[in-house]
C-alpha cells in the first residue's frame, strides 16, 4: 500500500474527513491561483483549525469531564498510599507529606488538570507532531530492554 505524506502547502486537499471532502473542491481553485508558499501554509493551517477545531473541543470536553469524575478516586488512592507509607515507614516526613496532601491534594490534582489541558491543546495543533513522533519512535525502548529493567528493579526491591 502506498504511503501518502502530508504536504504543508497542499495538504488541505486531503485532510478533510469524508463528510467535509466537498470543501476541497471549493478550495482547489484558490490553491491553484496562489503561488506564495507562506500563503499556502496559512490557508492549510486555517482549514485544519476549522475542520478539526470542533472535534478537538469535543474531545477536550470529554477529557476534562472524565478527569473530574476520576479526581476523587485519584485523591483517595493517593491518601491511602501515603497513609500506608506512614504506617510502614514511620517517619516525620511521610506524616508531613500525608497532612499536606490531605489539605492540598485536590488543588494539586486540579493544577495537574490545567497543565494536562494545556499540553493537550499544544499537541493537538502542533504542526511538527509527525516529526516528533518519528523521533520518539527511534527512542522507543525495546521489549528486551524493558524486561532487563524489570529484572534489575526486582533485584533492587528484593534486597530491601
Amino acid at each position: 500500500m502506498p504511503k501518502h505524506e502530508y504536504s504543508k502547502h497542499y495538504g488541505v486537499l486531503s485532510i478533510f474527513p469524508f463528510i467535509y471532502s466537498w470543501i476541497s473542491l471549493l478550495i482547489m481553485p484558490l490553491l491553484l491561483c496562489v503561488k506564495n508558499k507562506t500563503t499556502l501554509k496559512y490557508i492549510n493551517e486555517v482549514c485544519y483549525l476549522l475542520v478539526y477545531g470542533p472535534l478537538s473541543l469535543c474531545l477536550l470536553a470529554v477529557f476534562i469531564a472524565v478527569n473530574m469524575v476520576l479526581l476523587p478516586f485519584a485523591y483517595l488512592k493517593a491518601v491511602i498510599y501515603k497513609a500506608l507509607l506512614v504506617i510502614r515507614h514511620k517517619s516525620c516526613s511521610n506524616f508531613g507529606q500525608l497532612c499536606i496532601y490531605i489539605v492540598m491534594g485536590v488543588p494539586f490534582l486540579l493544577c495537574a488538570q490545567v497543565t494536562d489541558v494545556y499540553r493537550f491543546l499544544i499537541h493537538t495543533y502542533n504542526s511538527k507532531q509527525r516529526q516528533q513522533n518519528e523521533q520518539n519512535y527511534l527512542k522507543t525502548i525495546r521489549l528486551e530492554d524493558f524486561d532487563e529493567f524489570l529484572v534489575h528493579l526486582n533485584k533492587i526491591t528484593s534486597n530491601n
